[in-house]
């Protein structure tokens, strides 16, 4: 099957992807990891509140900026790939 069709039938799924095996993403995981719970555990209240709602926002933003970041990417993909078989 064409890389095209696995994407389009969901066999692809970039966006699910996680550099989980990159060291670097793990140490800086581990300290997210540790912030966030000993913040838990110091803030209560309305504190915890503003925490949740900011990590809730953040990771609104990180989604929404991947998600445009891939079909910036992707089209210009296409476009790389008309020029090719059009020059060809």
């Amino acid at each position: 099957m064409a890389t095209i069709d696995d994407l389009f039938f969901g066999e692809l799924s970039p966006n699910l992807t996680s550099p989980e095996d990159n060291k670097q993403y793990r140490a800086a995981a581990a300290v997210w990891d540790d912030c966030e719970e000993r913040l838990n555990l110091l803030l209560g209240g309305k504190e915890r509140t503003l925490l949740i709602r900011l990590l809730n926002a953040h990771a609104e933003i990180l989604g929404v900026s991947e998600a445009a970041r891939f079909r910036q990417g992707f089209s210009l993909g296409l476009c790389l790939a008309a020029e090719a078989f059009l020059a060809g």
